[in-house]
């Protein structure tokens, strides 16, 4: 009998042990998980909290970026050449940014291009030949190029319209309305073949053409930033000394990228045919700010044009009248403060939805339906207006 008691007991003890350790299991896995969620969002708060920081880095840079611009244009009257000293705003400018910090700022000149928008056949037809098309190649694709743009359904001799395209896998059809993508070529007959690979990767041709090309100004191509096969272009069919430019732009030391470069201002600097199409000035820049902090980084990119201001290009020459405006200019617009500068978080970076990088099966096609796009203004500080804002944020690692 009193081994029975003894047994019972036993069992209650064995059974209360079993009990609280259970419940310390429990309560320790419970600790556990809290510790594991408490980090994931330090660790987030961390995080977003650097990109933050890098994102304000960007604007800060951006905001450099175009005070070198304005400052430089108020010293010497008018954007020519990035010897100028705009070609790289943090050399012009520097900054101490934050300890492990990279920043890299690239500005370029769409004006240094051949304007398609609204197309000029024979610029186009020279600039083909001189990357290498033969003309009766060169005939085709401009027809095609021209047909897809353009507002009818009437097929030119070697062109191509929506009944072509229906017939193709997958189909298409033409937007009937300029392009802003370069990517949209990858759908225009010939254009698809000559530009790209089987896999439909773009080839050297592509690029080639693409930096000699742009959607975004309507002026004169600027003869200080434009691509060697404008250059071999201007050679072959406008009378361009290329051996006296390029004397001219390497200085006396003949090096690139030291002080005594210089540029063109006008046709009397060089030798060309009077009724060349060129020009020597920059309007239109495309500003790049890339951000890094270990393994985070930031990106930041901007279309801008100087048309902005009401005295956009103010001819002369100012002389040295001392720095510029360093950007500080006031204006109306979303997104800036009373001295103009761009403030993160209050500007208005909807990405253009017809920007270049995107792809689109209707060949990418906003603006109106003329031959001439009218570019919509995100922003605008009184001295550039802002036809692209962009903000990219990849992943870590």
């Amino acid at each position: 009998m009193k081994l029975s008691v003894h047994s019972q007991a036993t069992r209650r003890q064995g059974f209360l042990l079993l009990v609280v350790l259970v419940f310390l299991f429990m309560a320790a896995a419970l600790v556990v998980s809290l510790s594991e969620s408490m980090l994931r969002n330090i660790r987030s708060t961390a995080t977003a909290s650097a990109r933050d920081d890098l994102r304000i880095t960007a604007f800060s840079a951006m905001e450099i970026a175009l005070a070198t611009l304005a400052e430089i244009k108020e010293l010497d009257g008018k954007l020519h050449s990035p010897s100028q000293g705009w070609g790289n705003p943090m050399s012009y400018a520097p900054v101490q940014w934050p300890a492990n910090t990279t920043v890299t700022v690239t500005i370029t000149d769409e004006t240094g291009k051949i304007p398609l928008n609204p197309p000029n056949r024979e610029r186009i037809q020279q600039l083909l030949d001189s990357l290498g098309v033969d003309f009766s190649q060169g005939e085709e694709l401009i027809d095609a190029y021209m047909d897809w743009i353009d507002e009818d359904d009437l097929e030119r001799l070697n062109g191509a319209e929506e009944d072509y395209y229906r017939n193709m896998t997958p189909p298409r059809k033409p937007p009937n309305q300029p392009i802003t993508s370069h990517d949209a070529f990858r759908y225009i007959k010939g254009f698809d073949e000559l530009f790209f690979t089987e896999s439909g990767a773009p080839n050297a041709l592509f690029k080639r053409f693409k930096d000699s090309t742009s959607f975004y100004h309507e002026h004169e191509v600027n003869i200080n930033t434009a691509s060697d096969a404008i250059l071999g272009m201007l050679e072959e069919n406008a009378g361009l000394d290329r051996h006296a430019l390029d004397d001219l732009k390497l200085g006396l030391d003949q090096k690139a990228g030291t002080e005594d470069d210089g540029w063109p201002a006008s046709a009397d600097d060089i030798t060309i045919n009077s009724d060349a199409p060129v020009g020597y000035e920059a309007h239109v820049f495309r500003i790049t700010v890339q951000v890094e902090q270990g393994d985070k980084q930031f990106q930041l990119a901007a279309l801008i044009d100087d048309e902005g201001g009401s005295d956009s290009s103010n001819g002369g020459n100012n002389g040295g009248n001392g720095g510029g405006n360093n950007g500080d200019v006031a204006g109306e617009g979303n997104g800036q403060s009373g001295n103009g500068l761009l403030i993160p978080g209050e500007v208005n970076v909807e990405p253009n939805p017809q920007s270049d990088d995107e792809e689109s099966k209707t060949g990418d096609s906003g603006g109106s339906s003329s031959q001439s796009v009218e570019h919509s203004v995100v922003y605008t500080n009184g001295q550039w207006r802002f036809l692209e804002l962009n903000e990219n944020r990849p992943e870590d690692g």
